[in-house]
């Protein structure tokens, strides 16, 4: 069978059985179902961008620009700056931009999309539609593109560029290298002064310890000056540098230059390592080279000095000055670019702390220019070992969450699945990352870049402001909490979201409720406020070497920590106690649950992990080779001491609690309901079926034999085959028309021509008198239409074919008074009204007398058609301006014109019809004597209006007499006079006699008997090509007359052979006599049959083979069926195979 059932409605009504115990998803996500493998995709994705963003990471960059100082900074790759802990930080910093933005691109691509309308693929529009953003393929894409297409999208590369850029500069590079160069120009010009500059308080207590330690740089270089100055001595280089300090600069810059140039040639040993890359070597061979140039060429210009010989020019030292200040620089430069990527280690005494051979050793004073410029001991962030205890508390939280020693991230949720308890524990993790790691990561880039404008001040002594140091720390707290609130406020309603079943559920979660999330999870910041100050404070104490201070700041930070929680949580919920007779969140042990109810590892993880940040994370960094090759160890060293402590404070905790309870659940039960019992006594039936309503009830060639017993088919035949069959009922069929159905149907019980039923696709309408009895529930749902055979001639005229009787001639009727085919010239639509009331008068009068209509009826419509003639007339002379042949004539009225007018007044009198060819060839001979007198134009509307003032006239009086026109004669006299004005009463052909643009009559109407007359006279090839034939009835019946005309007869030449739109609402319903007994067993008949979905659908696709059903057929079928399929009795009426029945 096929399928005919349309797909936006429900197959049945009935759906409770289909009811399944519906698992709503551990993970709601507000009804998001992912594609299997998304988030398998999602998590590789991640993994391929974080390899590949390295590589991105690490491209060449210049990162300096035409501001910088040193060429070191404008000519050599950011990367090769850096020592390997601050590239690690940048590179942190930049990966985790890069991955939430991957983040936000594979889960909520969609929207961020929309809102673009675009992708930027080189200013290509890309239809979002053709995106599954819900597959495994779209985040692979975006990891593909974020690490591959980078250089292909402007936008992206530009983002790019200045995020790496601003990641280099948030971990000092290239600050911290401008910083490192400017500590040993200064040492340089320490060691070559003879005492250092006098300060007060610490600061000059500061400069004379660096003064002091660096005795072996300063022996080096006063050597130097003493000898330089000796081989300077009376000689024109003396003289020409002119004062005596100009003299002792250049000899300082001098010796400086010499001894970097000495250093740099062999006396570094081994130091730098393989850490610095060839580019630096490089230019560091470059300016050596420049130096040496320089000072070759003071060595020449002195000795000739010294032998006695003057120049013919004194050169210019302000220039060499320059020139020789920019060199150290340089040379400083690339040595602060050796000491960042291979550190040493100064212990207290000044000697080299170093794990190498001899042959590594240095030179003293070089030692002691190092130990001089060596970066400030403060520590480094504890960002990256808190970062990664987190991630270790990651599967603590797994554990507890399974063991239902922590509360799930949804209540509802079941604590045995395991998406909860990943999910539960990612959001707990990424709540603590939140609250310390992100605060504590911002503040600490802050001090980070504080430091390297030396403006973080971690040794409060005297000489300092403390105002200063207050501000400074204030500064970085604040960034801090920024970030920390920006990250709880995009918590809030990532949390709602994934245990959210729908959107209204999500905003009651966010903002409704005793606990909104949009304000629960941002207040949590006033537990980030003690953590950032506990771990600023911490790292300045340990940078100091305070250790016991570093304690103290810890347990005093864990405590506030501590403190905000109890605060945060009794504010929101009233300090409201687990157990009866118990103290806020200190009645855990008192009653079994209370410590998952409040959250207690929580309590125990964020003080704790306060103080180790406070006390053991970020301590200073050892800065041998050794230590830089076990960087990876020595990072995990601190997460793992802080994982251990976690363990131990957390496994008491754990035997303490207890599993959670299991849930069972039920399933629901129904009962079928009783089908229906047939009646007990037999009952005397006869149905009426019609033998030409075509789907519906029809008599076709496979049941001429009755071989299967019914005589009829159709989809109503079925349906009264199917009520009235089996052994209570004794049946009798005969053949109905549309003009005798309601007439036998109300005959006397006793008359033989009597029916009980009418298997007919009857419409339901109250309204219509004839239609006495008693109605069915709706069987079908139709609606009147028409076909159209269109003729492409210009003024084609229309007649429109009807089923007399029928819905469809009052939809006829409209058609004309609205003029639906659009065929009346605007100037003639005052005339509509007119031209509609004749031609539908006409065509009711004829079919009337040519279908032996009773005499009441013939009464009424003769009454009708000599109104519309009156009508006719009065228009007529209204047209003409006057009702005598003198007046009607122009001017003054010729006696030519008068003339003629009254002999062809004599003529219409004494043949109306025009079908004496005498008479017509004597009009024809005066119609050309009238144009003669008076024009052609004139002529013509004289003539037509002046032969329709005494035709209509002549009906009019027909009608009106006193025999009202009831003879035969009479009757043939008036078709003539309707042929002479262009109404042929038969919807045949006529000439055009009489049919002028004044009389022409665009819409006829032709009511038929059946609807095989009408196909036939709407297909059959016998009208000429100035008229459009319309054939109106109910679509599903003039359709299935056309598939069988089609079938039998060859193509109909129709413009749409499925129907032009539907006009009215037509409700089938079986008409039967009023009986009860008849009632109950019709109407349990028909909702029985469509109860039985597969046989009433089977009968559908019989009869309307390749249809599908319309959406209202469709929910007619299901409100029918008021049982269910299952329960019915089983009952098996044959179908008998559609076959188109007679055309004609």
């Amino acid at each position: 069978m096929a399928d005919v059932w349309p797909d936006n409605v429900p197959t049945s009504l009935w759906t409770y059985q289909t009811l399944e115990l519906k698992t709503v998803p551990e993970v709601p996500m507000m009804g998001l179902v992912f594609a299997n493998g998304f988030l398998l995709a999602a998590g590789l994705g991640a993994v391929f961008l974080l390899i590949f963003a390295r590589q991105r990471f690490m491209e060449q960059q210049r990162n300096g620009g035409p501001d910088e100082n040193f060429l070191v900074l404008t000519e050599i790759e950011a990367q090769d700056l850096g020592g390997s802990s601050a590239l690690r930080k940048a590179y942190m910093i930049y990966a985790s931009v890069i991955l939430i933005i991957y983040l936000g691109l594979t889960f909520f691509g969609k929207l961020i999309f929309s809102l673009t309308k675009q992708l930027p693929v080189a200013g290509i529009d890309v239809d979002l539609n053709q995106i599954r953003f819900d597959q495994p393929a779209w985040p692979l894409t975006v990891a593909f593109g974020l690490a591959g297409m980078g250089p292909l999208l402007p936008p992206v590369r530009i983002a790019e560029d200045w995020l790496r850029e601003r990641a280099y500069r948030a971990v000092g590079i290239p600050t911290r290298i401008q910083k490192t160069a400017r500590k040993i120009v200064a040492a340089l010009d320490h060691a070559s002064s003879e005492e250092p500059a006098e300060r007060t308080g610490r600061k000059r207590k500061i400069d004379r310890d660096a003064w002091k330690k660096n005795r072996a740089l300063r022996k080096l270089l006063a050597d130097k000056r003493e000898l330089l100055r000796t081989r300077l001595s009376g000689t024109w280089m003396d003289a020409a540098l002119g004062r005596a300090d100009r003299r002792d600069e250049f000899i300082a810059l001098h010796t400086q230059l010499e001894s970097l140039v000495f250093w740099a040639r062999g006396a570094r040993g081994a130091w730098p390592g393989i850490e610095v890359s060839e580019a630096v070597r490089s230019l560091e061979n470059r300016v050596l080279e420049e130096t040496e140039v320089f000072l070759n060429e003071f060595e020449r210009n002195l000795r000739e000095a010294r032998s006695g010989g003057s120049p013919p020019v004194i050169p210019a030292f302000s220039p060499k000055l320059k020139q020789m200040r920019r060199l150290r620089g340089e040379l400083a430069a690339i040595l602060a670019v050796f000491v960042e990527r291979d550190p040493i280690q100064i212990e207290k005494d000044g000697a080299v702390a170093t794990e190498r051979g001899a042959s590594e050793i240095r030179d003293a004073a070089l030692d002691g220019l190092l130990l001089a410029s060596e970066p400030s001991p403060v520590t480094a962030g504890p960002e990256l070992a808190l970062g990664l205890a987190i991630l270790c508390l990651f599967p603590v939280y797994a554990v507890f969450v399974w063991r239902g020693w922590h509360p799930a991230f949804a209540p509802a949720s079941s604590i045995d699945a395991p998406v909860t308890i990943l999910t539960s524990a990612a959001l707990e993790t990424l709540r603590l990352t939140l609250i310390l790691w992100l605060p504590i990561m911002a503040a600490f880039s802050v001090r980070q870049y504080l430091i390297d404008e030396d403006r973080w001040i971690y040794d409060l002594g005297r000489g300092y402001d403390s105002t200063q140091v207050l501000r400074e720390q204030t500064a970085a707290i604040m960034v801090g909490l920024v970030a920390a609130f920006i990250g709880l406020l995009a918590l809030a309603p990532l949390w709602a979201f994934l245990q959210s079943i729908n959107e209204a559920r999500f905003r009651d979660l966010l903002l409704k409720g005793t606990v909104p999330f949009l304000l629960f999870y941002p207040s949590m910041l006033i537990i980030s406020a003690p953590a950032v100050w506990s771990a600023l404070a911490g790292a300045d104490a340990r940078a100091r070497r305070r250790w016991k201070r570093g304690m103290f700041l810890g347990l005093v930070g864990a405590g506030f920590v501590f403190a905000a929680q109890y605060l945060q949580l009794g504010l929101w919920y009233g300090f409201q106690a687990c157990a009866a007779k118990g103290w806020f969140l200190f009645d855990f042990w008192q009653q079994e649950g209370c410590f998952a109810n409040y959250g207690g590892l929580d309590f125990v993880v964020y003080p704790l992990l306060t103080f180790l940040t406070t006390v053991f994370l970020g301590n200073p960094e050892r800065r041998t080779r050794r230590q830089l090759r076990r960087t990876a160890q020595a990072s995990l060293r601190p997460a793992s001491a802080a994982t251990t402590a976690l363990l131990l404070v957390l496994a008491p905790l754990a035997f303490s609690a207890m599993p959670a309870l299991s849930q069972t659940t039920g399933t629901p039960a129904v009962s079928p309901a009783p089908g229906r019992e047939p009646p007990k006594e037999p009952m005397r039936v006869t149905l009426g079926f019609r033998t030409d309503a075509e789907p519906f009830s029809f008599k076709s060639d496979n049941n001429k034999d009755d071989s299967d017993g019914f005589r009829y088919s159709g989809f109503v035949a079925d349906l009264c085959h199917r009520i009235f069959s089996g052994p209570g009922f004794i049946v009798t069929e005969t053949a109905v028309t549309a003009e005798d159905r309601f007439e036998r149907l109300r005959k006397h019980e006793n008359d033989p021509d009597k029916i009980d039923v009418l298997c007919d696709p009857v419409t339901m309408r109250y309204s219509d008198p004839e239609r006495v009895g008693l109605y069915s529930p709706i069987v079908f749902a139709s609606g009147v239409s028409y076909l159209r055979v269109l003729q492409r001639a210009a003024g084609a005229r229309v007649q429109i074919a009807y089923v007399e009787g029928s819905t469809s001639d009052k939809v006829a009727r409209r058609a004309c008074d609205v003029d639906l085919f659009a065929i009346v010239p605007p100037k003639k639509r005052d005339t509509l009204p007119i031209i509609c009331a004749t031609s539908w008068s006409i065509a009711r009068y004829v079919y009337a007398r040519g279908n032996a209509g009773g005499d009441d009826d013939l009464d009424a419509l003769a009454s009708g058609l000599a109104l519309a003639a009156d009508l006719q007339l009065r228009w007529a002379k209204t047209q003409l301006g006057a009702t005598d042949a003198a007046s009607a004539c122009p001017g003054d009225g010729s006696s030519q014109c008068v003339e003629i007018l009254r002999k062809l007044a004599d003529n219409f009198e004494a043949d109306p019809g025009g079908r004496d060819d005498t008479l017509r060839t004597r009009s024809s001979a005066l119609r050309v004597d009238l144009e003669a007198a008076v024009g052609k134009r004139r002529s013509d509307e004289l003539f037509d209006l002046w032969k329709g003032v005494h035709v209509w006239q002549s009906i009019r009086d027909e009608l009106t007499s006193g025999d009202r026109c009831v003879s035969d004669a009479c009757f043939e006299q008036l078709r003539s006079e309707f042929l002479s004005l262009g109404y042929d009463p038969d919807c045949g052909v006529v000439d055009n006699y009489g049919a002028t643009r004044f009389e022409r009559i665009y819409y006829r109407f032709c009511p038929l008997r059946s609807h095989n007359d009408a196909i036939s006279w709407l297909c059959s090839p016998r009208f000429n090509a100035d008229t459009n034939l319309v054939y109106m009835g109910d679509r599903d019946i003039i359709v299935g007359k056309l598939r069988s005309w089609n079938i039998l007869n060859g193509d109909c030449p129709v413009e749409n052979t499925d129907g032009a739109d539907i006009l009215t609402y037509e409700p089938y319903a079986l008409l039967f006599r009023k009986d009860p007994e008849l009632a109950d067993v019709i109407q349990r008949g028909v909702y029985d049959f469509f109860s039985r979905r597969t046989d009433a659908q089977a009968s559908f696709a019989t009869y309307f083979p390749g249809k599908t059903m319309s959406t209202v057929l469709a929910y007619l079928f299901l409100l029918n069926a008021v049982e269910q399929e299952e329960t019915t009795t089983s009952r098996s009426v044959p179908i008998p195979e559609a076959r188109p029945g007679p055309a004609d």
